[in-house]
């Protein structure tokens, strides 16, 4: 075990550094009159903590629903993991949102429905797709169109998500559109291995987490960084998801975009 990792949420208990770490993201949000700054009372450190949580709701745009102040308090290492992820997510929506395709007014799940849409419809895609993603009881047919078997989500906390099918798509898609981070034997490598996690959850009569957990791995693959898990796709974490999917996007550079109907909504 990693001794700095597993005391983390010992020292974040105070509220002290997750508040420290707030005003470096965002210097002059954290309003420090307010802050017990050698808090020696329990209920001085929940304090701390309630105003960070404010803090990343109110001027950074993350809700932490599923964490309190006396989680943190309490040095549970669940709701510490939560604050620090959704704070690198931040970051990392930060410096990704300049190099991401105009939305041209609409959303960041909407276009990533179209990339996918795109990357599905291609004739010689067609096979690929539906031996990657078989029917609904594993069996793997090419009688039922990819397009067809994929539930397109319209938020990103939709209840659809959580089979895996669209996130192994949706990778996929990023993959075929041309992502500048690696060459043509990686990325036939994450195609391999996104078809062989569709194959194991399959086989095992389930999708859900496996999927999940493939379409992940593989855009880590693709240099994603977002720090986001299975469980946070299966209950429907809208912020993290976002942030993942964003990121995902902004691996292919603007001139790879499609040059069809999807490249023409995202051109600059």
């Amino acid at each position: 075990k990693d001794p700095v990792t597993e005391g983390l949420p010992l020292r974040c208990r105070s509220g002290l550094l997750l508040l420290q770490l707030i005003d470096s993201l965002r210097p002059g949000v954290v309003d420090w009159a307010l802050v017990h700054r050698k808090p020696r009372r329990r209920v001085q450190c929940v304090l701390n903590c309630a105003l960070m949580l404010e803090l990343l709701d109110q001027k950074l745009g993350f809700r932490c629903p599923d964490v309190s102040a006396k989680d943190i308090a309490d040095a549970d290492s669940r709701a510490v993991r939560t604050v620090i992820g959704k704070l690198m997510n931040w970051d990392l929506l930060r410096c990704a949102l300049p190099q991401c395709p105009p939305l041209a007014g609409g959303t960041v799940i909407g276009v990533a429905n179209m990339l996918v849409n795109w990357h599905i419809s291609q004739p010689h895609r067609q096979a690929s797709m539906q031996a990657s993603v078989g029917d609904d009881n594993g069996r793997h047919s090419a009688s039922k169109p990819a397009i067809q078997r994929i539930t397109m989500p319209t938020t990103c906390d939709d209840p659809s998500l959580a089979d895996g099918v669209w996130l192994i798509a949706f990778v996929g898609a990023v993959l075929a559109a041309g992502s500048s981070r690696i060459d043509s034997h990686d990325r036939k490598q994450i195609r391999e291995w996104l078809r062989e996690c569709t194959a194991i959850a399959d086989r095992n009569g389930g999708r859900g987490v496996h999927l999940c957990a493939g379409a992940i791995a593989a855009a880590q693959m693709l240099g994603v960084q977002s720090l986001i898990g299975p469980e946070d796709v299966l209950h429907g974490r809208c912020d993290l998801v976002r942030a993942f999917i964003i990121e995902t996007i902004t691996t292919v550079p603007r001139e790879y975009w499609p040059s069809d109907q999807l490249g023409r909504v995202l051109r600059v």
